[in-house]
């Protein structure tokens, strides 16, 4: 269904458009940690450990071509807030003539650089292989994950988050049963891990693109509106590519925090891949509410009600707050039972003291971590608001710093502290794009309302 956010209570609107995002994003997470227990249990912790450097690639490939598209459809939203018909349809052609070139670009360009990439990371001989094949398998399907979040992103634009959640909710149903398939029955690996996304993927996101020509004719471009429009592609552009770039960037920070990591053995690697799958599920939960707002604050920009942005954002604070303090209270109550799940493997090789250093490696990095949820937060969330107004310069700064601030605090920090300060780096990176973007949304805030005469909401 088809959401004006230019009317209504913010803290209404934003909260019940998160909630649907919040419970697709957990589900998501949920299946990348079941697939990742499936790769322990069968497979075994240098596989796990391997399937973790792999995601550390693809969060910068993967990063940058949906960080891309979730850009374009900033504008879709922008144009939908304006009430602006014949320009949503051109924002629609417009971004699938950039996806189509933005995958066969960021396939061709992952695929040659996966391999100097490993080798440049220190990646131990154990978990080399196992990297390495999930890496190449999973760019051979970045059209479909791309795809869906284009798909899913065009109708957030107009207000619709129901739609997404469905296919993400057999997209999750069907992995799970892939990966139980692949790697329990067929025993494929990693291999088949990274199958089951891919087929898993491709198969919901053509209902979702059929979906959008079927029940939303008012966004399907005509024959005139398909013509290659140079003004529509260039505003794609000027918001897409820095917010690519941005999470890209902060990619290239964290493939060299994992150098560092993977200089300290396949314990503290394994050990460092389980804290991460599980901190992306808390992660999930900002992304959703950063989806929430982005969409929310470019309706309000496109419709010029700045008064209501400020107010959303407002809104999203608390919301972000309840979200911090109720993920980290699970997290710690329930921290010894999750590690464990991960640690139910087969393989001989993993013996009771490599769990017990499995285990203490992954405890204290979210020790540390969980009591910055709140900075984290606000930096995805604020960022995305930011985003939303059209102004990405301060945002890509930002991503430059946390990725200079996590490289420093890695060599630095590990050199003094050894694991302990690799895992206070990510914290200072935070800390530090974080005055850059609340800095960037209140010059930007007080701009507008400064520009425009207060309007009755």
């Amino acid at each position: 269904m088809v959401k004006d956010m230019t009317i209504g209570e913010p803290l209404k609107l934003i909260s019940t458009f998160t909630i649907p995002f919040l419970i697709g994003n957990i589900i998501q997470q949920f299946y990348v940690i079941i697939s990742s227990i499936f790769v322990s249990v069968f497979v075994g912790t240098n596989a796990l450990g391997g399937v973790g450097i792999a995601s550390t690639i693809s969060f910068m490939v993967f990063g940058f071509a949906v960080g891309s598209c979730n850009g374009f459809c900033i504008v879709l939203a922008q144009r939908f807030g304006a009430k602006r018909k014949k320009g949503i349809k051109i924002s629609v052609a417009a971004s699938l003539h950039l996806y189509i070139l933005f995958t066969i670009l960021v396939t061709i360009i992952s695929v040659i650089i996966t391999k100097p990439l490993l080798l440049f990371m220190d990646t131990p001989q154990a978990n080399y292989e196992h990297a390495y094949t999930f890496a190449i398998i999973s760019y051979c399907g970045i059209f479909s994950q791309v795809a869906y979040n284009l798909f899913s992103g065009m109708l957030r634009s107009v207000g619709d988050n129901k739609t997404p959640l469905i296919f993400l909710i057999i997209s999750a149903i069907l992995n799970v049963l892939f990966d139980f398939i692949t790697v329990a029955v067929l025993h494929l690996g990693t291999k088949g891990a990274a199958i089951s996304t891919i087929a898993a993927q491709t198969i919901s996101s053509i209902p979702c693109l059929i979906f959008i020509y079927k029940k939303y004719p008012f966004m399907w471009p005509t024959k005139k509106e398909w013509k290659i429009n140079k003004r529509y592609i260039l505003a794609q552009i000027k918001i897409g590519i820095p917010m690519g770039l941005e999470f890209a960037i902060t990619a290239i920070g964290i493939i060299m925090l994992q150098k560092t990591i993977n200089k300290f053995g396949e314990n503290i690697i394994a050990g460092f891949a389980i804290a991460m799958r599980v901190e992306n599920l808390v992660i999930a939960s900002f992304i959703a509410l950063s989806i929430a707002t982005a969409t929310y604050t470019a309706q309000n920009f496109g419709a010029q009600k700045y008064i209501r942005i400020k107010q959303g954002a407002k809104s999203t604070i608390i919301i972000g707050m309840f979200f911090c303090a109720f993920f980290s209270s699970i997290l710690m109550l329930l921290w010894d039972q999750i590690t464990e799940l991960y640690l139910l493997t087969s393989d001989p090789a993993t013996t009771q003291a490599t769990k017990i250093a499995i285990k203490k490696a992954a405890r204290q990095y979210i020790n540390i971590a969980i009591y910055n949820y709140p900075v984290l937060c606000l930096l995805i969330t604020f960022r995305s608001l930011v985003q939303a107004l059209g102004r990405t310069l301060i945002p890509l700064l930002a991503g430059v710093c946390e990725l200079v601030m996590r490289v420093l605090g890695a060599v630095v920090l590990a050199h003094l502290f050894g694991y302990v300060g690799i895992c206070c780096s990510p914290i200072l990176a935070w800390y530090g794009a974080f005055f850059m973007v609340i800095g960037a949304y209140i010059f930007n805030i007080r701009k507008l309302l400064k520009s425009s005469s207060k309007k009755n909401i």
